[in-house]
């Protein structure tokens, strides 16, 4: 009778146990799923930034190369006109 009250304890001792255990994991498995979707939607965000970025970035560029043809034409020019100049002198 002693032997089935201690393994009966025991019991009701280890089932509070797995409990507290079930219930910290429970709270730890939603706390990391919290912090995962965060850091989901923090990506997200960065990664829509670096596409922005990307397309700043192209724009920039063509911009510079158009740039750098008209300048280059407009020496072209320039130099027509230099030449020509002394040729009339």
């Amino acid at each position: 009778n002693s032997q089935i009250t201690a393994l009966s304890e025991e019991v009701n001792r280890l089932t509070s146990e797995l409990q507290t255990v079930r219930i910290n994991k429970t709270s730890r498995l939603v706390s990391l799923e919290t912090q995962l979707a965060e850091k989901i939607e923090e990506l997200k965000a960065a990664n829509e930034t670096i596409e922005q970025l990307n397309e700043i970035k192209k724009n920039l560029n063509n911009r510079a190369e158009s740039l750098t043809q008209r300048l280059m034409e407009q020496r072209e020019i320039e130099n027509k006109m230099a030449e020509n100049y002394k040729k009339e002198l």
